[in-house]
């Protein structure tokens, strides 16, 4: 069959239709308890890529039992209290949403369907806690028909598999990553989009690399380990980059260095010629081998040796990525090694900062706790109960996001749309329908046209709610148009219940949010740096992991300045990763700890008042700490290597001090020691 054809949302529209027929022709079949639930299953779980579908299966499987066991604990445990209940089931929620808050892979989808099915299992039947593990059993029987009658149509009917959506995106990643790497070696200008967009690009990429492993292919752990290793080298050059930004800045480019003008250039070149391990790449090996030593003091040298181990950096570092690249793409591809310490692109602040993730747990606590009490006041009415339910589901769902509050006037729409389609099959067609292939024929509309809108962002919610209070089982729909109108008004109870919620515990702005990041990674440079023998390169991808986070926050239109956070977490990077090798060099020796010590120190102090008074005037380094700087540098057992850690400290520390004003840079010709101290 075409394969324009198969790729199709018509094509997928339709595999989804059968899918959720399917499941609900079992579930009528074994004559399950809640039919609608395995059809709902269907539309929650649809994915275009095979691998997806089945990664998200296997997710709503294991959160699913993982969710039933807790929530028959619940019911046991508290049995004799339903406020005991609703507590351990408030905790469980929370628990399960801070899990998925701060799980930055594709299977937090396991935590997020553990605290939803906990719910779905104890909050039901909550004056009937024997019967609890029955309806855990229901629960799993009605996802496992779900999840097997989809993966069953999908194989069954041109499975899609996501190596060409992962190749071209890949491609497109680096070639966005080609243009930043080559402007930045020639010092030209680089469009202000273009680092947000690679940024995106590789947050598109964490996914797909996560459903490789379940493509069905004997390969696909082997390419999506090439994937994450590609991602990850291309994350790590992006500090070189802008050191080299800074060097240029604050050096010039041409006046300092005018040997490795040729170097930068045919570097460049090889980057956009593909980076083939042709005469050209050979060249560059010759050229960027390690220096003979230098003289300790001889400063001009050091920021020779700094910008050759840049340039080595990005060298390396693109032959390792389009090494990863050619593996990604071989029908039989090896084994390629991911870096240590390698770990998914995060998307949201809270995946980067405790207190976000608790910040949405305790919304959704605080939701709990004021539905509760309403639902105390109904007396515990079953309405009620299905309002509570759903609006908790959902703000779980809209803690995961930036916007919560936008998400739950989405939702207030949709309930309207869903109560409008739902009300006509309770009170026109289903009545007439007398037979399953009468059922499955006046469903096609609605699901097929349910099928174009779930790859939607919020469009499952299509699913969810229009399923849920239609209801439908073995004798036709389980709601009436009373029944549905009280469910209608619990879910906008419930929705302004969360809205509440969120309000009272408000989402810090984005600027405060990137400002609380760019305090986080100085506060953390400094602890690291405090400790002896504390490991920087966690360090470092702590706040590899802030940068991003901020680049995906930064409006399109706001071009990347010198002074911009994420360019001040990268320099933040630096000073730590300065500051381990200067611990390194100390070792155990007294002498050289006292002075490193002594860096550290002022250096923490200098920082933390910085940050602190947040003002946008260059100041000085104070005298304390130049005395430091130029007493590590003078100390008889100075080596090329802490002499370099000092260059990038003192040049990332003028950089995230004053960016624009170049007049306040000291000459060239200016010795970093001064010749009194020599």
């Amino acid at each position: 069959m075409n394969s324009r054809f198969t790729a199709s949302p018509f094509f997928f529209s339709l595999k989804t239709y059968l899918a959720a027929i399917l499941a609900l022709g079992i579930a009528f079949w074994q004559d399950l308890q809640f039919p609608y639930w395995a059809m709902m299953c269907v539309y929650i779980l649809a994915q275009s890529q095979s691998g997806m579908l089945r990664m998200k299966g296997m997710q709503m499987v294991s959160g699913s039992l993982i969710g039933g066991a807790i929530g028959v604990a619940v019911s046991i445990l508290f049995a004799t209290s339903l406020t005991a209940v609703m507590v351990g089931l408030t905790l469980a929620l929370m628990a399960g949403m801070y899990l998925a808050n701060r799980h930055r892979r594709s299977d937090f989808y396991v935590f997020l369907l553990s605290g939803v099915t906990c719910l779905l299992v104890a909050m039901p039947g909550l004056a009937t806690p024997d019967e609890a593990f029955t309806r855990a059993i229901d629960r799993i029987e009605d996802v496992m028909v779900g999840v097997c009658s989809l993966i069953f149509v999908d194989t069954l009917l041109f499975p899609r598999d996501g190596l060409a959506n992962a190749s071209a995106l890949t491609r497109k990643w680096l070639d966005g990553m080609r243009q930043v790497a080559v402007g930045v070696l020639r010092g030209q200008p680089i469009d202000h989009q273009l680092p947000a967009r690679v940024v995106q690009e590789t947050l598109q990429l964490t996914p797909l690399g996560d459903g490789m492993g379940y493509e069905g292919s004997s390969y696909g752990w082997q390419r999506g380990s090439a994937l994450l290793s590609l991602v990850t080298r291309g994350i790590r050059i992006v500090p070189v980059l802008s050191s080299i930004g800074d060097f240029d800045r604050r050096f010039g480019a041409t006046a300092a260095h005018p040997d490795d003008i040729g170097t930068r250039e045919l570097l460049a070149q090889w980057i956009e010629a593909g980076c083939a391990d042709d005469a050209r790449s050979a060249t560059l090996r010759q050229r960027l081998r390690p220096p003979a030593a230098i003289d300790p003091r001889d400063r001009a040298a050091a920021v020779r040796l700094c910008y050759r181990r840049y340039l080595r950096g990005i060298y390396a570092g693109y032959r390792l990525m389009h090494r990863a690249l050619a593996q990604i793409g071989q029908p039989a591809p090896g084994h390629v090694q991911v870096p240590p310490g390698a770990r998914m692109a995060p998307s949201t602040f809270a995946q980067v900062d405790r207190a976000f993730a608790l910040r949405g747990a305790l919304c959704v606590g605080l939701h709990m706790a004021l539905f509760g009490a309403l639902w105390n006041a109904t007396g515990w009415d079953a309405t009620m109960a299905f309002g509570m339910l759903l609006s908790a589901i959902f703000i779980s769902v809209a803690t995961l996001t930036s916007a919560p509050l936008l998400l739950m006037k989405a939702i207030a729409k949709i309930t309207g749309i869903g109560m409008a389609i739902v009300a006509f099959y309770v009170v026109v067609v289903l009545p007439a329908v007398d037979s399953f292939f009468m059922l499955a024929l006046v469903l096609l509309p609605a699901l097929f046209l349910l099928g174009f809108q779930i790859l939607k962002l919020g469009g499952v919610l299509f699913a969810i709610l229009p399923m849920a209070m239609l209801r439908i089982g073995s004798d036709g729909a389980g709601a009436t148009f009373d029944t549905l109108l009280g469910s209608v008004i619990a879910m906008y109870l419930g929705i302004a219940v969360a809205a509440i919620a969120n309000i009272l515990i408000p989402l810090p702005s984005a600027a405060a949010s990137v400002r609380w990041l760019v305090k986080s990674s100085v506060r953390d440079m400094t602890q690291t740096g405090d400790r002896h023998g504390a490991d920087t390169r966690r360090h470092a991808w702590r706040t590899l992991d802030r940068f991003m986070v901020i680049q995906t926050r930064k409006p399109a239109s706001q071009e990347t300045q010198p002074d911009d956070p994420g360019m001040q977490t990268l320099r933040v990077l630096r000073i730590g990763a300065g500051l381990g090798m200067l611990r390194r060099w100390g070792g155990t020796k007294a002498e050289r700890r006292t002075i490193v010590n002594a860096t550290a120190h002022t250096l923490r102090e200098y920082l933390a008042s910085r940050v602190r008074t947040n003002g946008p005037d260059a100041v000085p380094l104070p005298s304390a700490l130049e005395a430091a700087f130029s007493d590590a540098a003078c100390a008889a057992a100075a080596n090329a290597q802490a002499l370099r850690a000092l260059v990038e400290m003192r040049v990332a520390l003028d950089a995230f001090n004053r960016p624009f004003n170049r007049s306040l840079d000291p000459p060239l010709d200016r010795p970093f020691v001064e010749e009194s101290r020599s």
